[in-house]
């Protein structure tokens, strides 16, 4: 598979896979997963050619020219690149109220959006991707002055790549809090209950579990648990909470993203479902979760490989789990 020569091409590679002796059936599917490949590396390559327009000011100057670029982000399947791109043109139009909005769904955004619902970028591509959101972040507090929501998005899009390149976006916008500015930021309600999740993680390791998990109980309200964002829900592998009907709305929305098509809210379902408690609940109302864990994570690392997306990520994993079909392998060339 290593020196399998046809990348350029569906039909050499057909014939070189056929000369090979490989049957029908197996022959489809690498062509399959070739198409499918492609498909991601135009995806790619159109994030890539955006950053380099949004970053054109003559490309954004009027009205109409930012309505045509508009049209090109809203034809992105990834949620969070067509919000990210739209806030600058948010903040470019000098629209403060879509800006606000953007950049609230964006801070709600899910932490794992690059693990499991992300492409696979070169370093350079990275880099490129890193300043270009710096660049954003800046024109945005800039015009708008919201400094502490600003921060907010940093921190959240630092931590959601994790890696140490990115942790230059934290510290271009001083996205850093005391222990004492953190309590006072709890102490704001509005702050308290629309970014719980966001107030857990960045407390987690800086006080005692006790403290923390008190405070974010008084974070998590019914209203706050019913205008989440689904990214927002994977704060429940660490904290589930003992109230019935708080309960309630957790597992009814839990049961939605697992029903719908979103890999990234079924990882989220996934993780949340380590908790016993929580596995337990949910097989009362989803039959897959009847069923061992082991099986349950196959299925979705399967399905995740064969999206395209995350693939490295999706062969360790099904590794993990004792798979080691052959045929996973070609997503290491392609």
């Amino acid at each position: 598979m290593a020196y399998f020569p046809y990348l350029g091409s569906l039909e050499d590679a057909s014939e070189y896979l056929k000369d090979n002796g490989y049957a029908l059936k197996y022959r489809l599917k690498i062509q399959s997963l070739l198409q499918r490949k492609r498909q991601i590396e135009v995806m790619k390559k159109e994030i890539l050619t955006l950053i380099d327009i949004l970053q054109d000011k003559t490309r954004l100057q009027s009205p109409e020219t930012r309505h045509d670029v508009l049209k090109k982000v809203r034809k992105l399947p990834i949620e969070w690149w067509e919000r990210f791109f739209s806030l600058l043109l948010a903040v470019e139009g000098k629209n403060q109220p879509w800006a606000l909005e953007l950049k609230r769904e964006l801070t709600k955004s899910s932490p794992y959006i690059t693990l499991v619902g992300g492409l696979s970028f070169s370093e350079d591509e990275q880099i490129k991707i890193r300043d270009f959101i710096i660049f954003v972040l800046k024109k945005y507090q800039e015009q708008f002055g919201d400094e502490e929501g600003t921060k907010i998005l940093a921190e959240k899009i630092t931590n959601a790549v994790g890696n140490n390149e990115f942790k230059v976006v934290r510290n271009r916008l001083d996205a850093d809090w005391s222990l004492t500015e953190l309590r006072d930021n709890f102490k704001n309600p509005l702050l308290r209950s629309e970014f719980f999740d966001f107030w857990y993680m960045v407390m987690m390791n800086r006080t005692s579990d006790t403290e923390v998990r008190s405070r974010f109980r008084k974070a998590l309200t019914l209203r706050s648990l019913k205008n989440a964002q689904p990214g927002q829900f994977w704060v429940m592998e660490y904290f589930f909470p003992a109230e019935k009907k708080k309960r309630e709305i957790i597992l009814s929305r839990l049961e939605d993203m697992w029903a719908g098509t979103d890999s990234l809210e079924q990882y989220t379902v996934l993780r949340v479902s380590r908790s016993l408690k929580i596995k337990n609940l949910l097989a009362k109302r989803i039959p897959d979760f009847k069923r061992a864990d082991f099986q349950i994570n196959r299925e979705f690392y399967r399905k995740l490989l064969n999206s395209g997306r995350s693939t490295h990520y999706a062969l360790a994993e099904l590794f993990f789990l004792g798979d080691k079909n052959e045929e996973n392998l070609w997503w290491l060339i392609l």
